[in-house]
């Protein structure tokens, strides 16, 4: 070989080898963005009401207008699906409500795959779901007040949302009992904006309409309606779409695979970004011991979309209702119903794509009525309550003490544990929601024998302390709580069965004397403890001023010190702890006021 030949050869494979390099560098810079932060965190808390959403990812992003809109917010009180793309700046998406949350709702976020790297060639490889609620007043927690309105006949299922964008919350019923020639009813009575209702608008739907829920399924901004029908046999979903005034003329029905249709939730479970509907069917076509819950997939058609059957989940027999939510933390909505004549909540996991499985049966108290998934110790992860209508040890017919069955998650979708709280007499819906503002969800039932609404207090740690007892109209049933005098804090509406009525009771900081008023905390971490390389701290300031932050170990040594602005109201503030070791920390906020506040913060694995 000589000089010439040998020289050329390897140039060539000198060559060849860089043009190898350069591929595989191409391929690795055109490897799809990867999501390594999401503000609010997944399941956060007290989260100020005009925060903004904002992802973080592996890489720079994008700036097309698909990977724009791929950021999609969704509120269940406040104008729907929030209008228009989000900003891209380097790594992150950040988008911005329209207005105001409603105090105290969880909103949900999907980020959908339509994402793009930098270069624009590869995509989000899984769309991200998630969910957080937002922040209420501090006050004392205590009702009082209110008014009572009728509605139509025996309403079960009640809700609230801005419906004519006027600002304020509007009251929805589904009466089991109206049954006209055309069908049932859905009561709707608005707001003046001080907590008053009035109106006598009714909207036909199917016959027996037993649950009815707000969402934007159209994503045109306003609330539009569903109702599960429990008596109809070919309408056993109604979709009523709003005309932005809250005005419900158009819409149609659907049939399910199933019988007598009680349970009703909305999410997006395929990250589509499009609102998807589950019903969950007392029973189901082939015996009358087995149930199953119908995913309806939205088909985003304009200008109204469709419902498209995709699956039948078996549960455990005759469930009421049903929640959804990500239960072990992977990105997508999963679903649990509770058994209403066994002891049994079905838990059943989302793969992603919308096709649920898993067998989780978890143990709870006798005939319940509903279930609520909600982060109930402060871990980051979501746990469920249920409102059991017969005591867990006592026999059938003993009505004296309701219970709701509290089952911590462990954070990957697994319940567990035994607390019983004590409710009322004949528990039939509840709630979990922060009515006194310190940062912590509490628990509230319908108690339909005794007439009265069952406060649960939170100490933070999932464990609940005797409350008020707020006294309502006959047969409550439906709960739904929201801001509808507009002081920042959540009132009560129940539902009355016997009386055919709804109540409103107010929370007005009334002193019980049974009653003392809680401590509020004013600085709060979550999730805590931590696992996810960040926690966030919540702060309620009277004044805007600068802080010092500062984060020590077990043993006294500063290993983080940040200066931060504090404004005026709610504050939150993200801190990084990836690079520290798994342990507890002492976190100070000294502020230039020369108050200091202390907190304990833990950091797992």
């Amino acid at each position: 070989m000589n000089l010439f030949t040998f020289t050329c050869s390897y140039a060539s494979r000198t060559s060849w080898l860089a043009g190898c390099l350069t591929l595989m560098a191409g391929a690795v810079a055109a490897q799809g963005p990867v999501v390594t932060g999401l503000l609010p965190l997944r399941n956060a808390v007290a989260v100020p009401r005009a925060t903004p959403v904002t992802i973080s990812f592996d890489q720079p992003i994008g700036t097309s207008l698909a990977t724009r809109q791929a950021l999609k917010i969704f509120s269940q009180q406040v104008g729907g699906q929030q209008a228009g793309p989000a900003t891209v700046s380097g790594n992150t998406l950040t988008k911005t409500p329209n207005a105001a949350f409603g105090a105290g709702e969880t909103v949900f976020v999907t980020l959908t795959s339509a994402v793009q790297n930098s270069s624009e060639t590869q995509n989000l490889l899984k769309p991200q779901v998630f969910q957080f609620t937002t922040a209420t007043a501090p006050s004392l927690g205590t009702f009082g007040g209110g008014s009572d309105l009728p509605v139509g006949l025996d309403p079960t299922g009640v809700t609230v949302g801005d419906i004519d964008g006027d600002g304020d919350l509007d009251v929805l019923t589904a009466n089991n009992l109206s049954n006209p020639p055309s069908g049932g009813t859905i009561s709707v009575r608005r707001n003046d904006g001080h907590g008053v209702l009035g109106g006598s608008q009714e909207v036909l739907v199917g016959r027996g309409p037993f649950q009815v829920v707000l969402a934007d399924l159209d994503s045109d901004g306003d609330l539009d309606l569903l109702s599960a029908n429990s008596a109809d046999l070919t309408g056993q979903l109604s979709v009523r779409f709003n005309n932005g005034q809250g005005d419900f003329s158009t819409g149609y029905e659907l049939a399910g695979d199933g019988k007598n249709p009680h349970g009703l939730a909305v999410g997006d479970v395929n990250g589509d970004g499009r609102l998807d509907v589950l019903l969950a069917f007392y029973t189901d076509d082939r015996s009358s011991t087995s149930s199953t819950v119908s995913v309806l997939l939205n088909d985003g058609a304009s200008p109204q979309p469709s419902f498209i059957l995709s699956q039948n989940v078996e549960v455990a027999p005759r469930p009421i209702n049903i929640a959804v939510g990500d239960v072990d933390n992977d990105g997508d909505l999963d679903f649990v119903t509770a058994s209403s004549n066994t002891t049994k909540a079905s838990v059943r996991l989302n793969n992603g794509a919308g096709q649920f499985s898993g067998t989780q049966e978890v143990p709870i108290g006798f005939n319940t009525q509903a279930v609520v998934l909600a982060d109930l110790d402060g871990d980051g992860d979501l746990d469920l309550a249920t409102a059991n209508y017969y005591d867990f040890a006592n026999p059938q017919g003993a009505f004296t003490s309701s219970t709701s069955s509290v089952r911590l998650n462990d954070g990957r979708g697994t319940f567990g544990g035994k607390l019983e709280v004590p409710l009322g007499q004949g528990a039939f819906n509840i709630v979990a929601a922060d009515v006194d503002g310190d940062g912590d969800l509490d628990l509230l039932a319908t108690d339909e024998i005794s007439n009265k609404v069952s406060v649960r207090r939170n100490d933070g740690t999932g464990s609940f302390s005797a409350g008020q007892e707020v006294g309502v109209e006959q047969g409550a049933y439906g709960l739904a709580l929201g801001d509808m005098d507009g002081d920042g804090k959540l009132d009560i509406v129940t539902s009355n069965g016997r009386s055919s009525t709804i109540s409103v009771r107010l929370n007005m900081d009334v002193v019980l004397v049974a009653t003392p008023p809680p401590a509020l905390e004013e600085l709060s971490v979550y999730p805590n403890p931590s696992t996810d390389g960040m926690f966030v701290i919540s702060y309620l300031a009277s004044d805007a001023q600068t802080a010092a932050l500062t984060l020590t170990d077990a043993l006294g040594r500063l290993v983080q010190q940040q200066h931060v602005d504090v404004q005026l109201g709610a504050n939150q503030m993200p801190v990084a702890t990836a690079s520290l070791a798994p342990g507890i920390y002492h976190l100070t906020l000294m502020l230039a006021n020369g108050h200091c506040l202390n907190k304990k913060v833990s950091l797992l694995l």
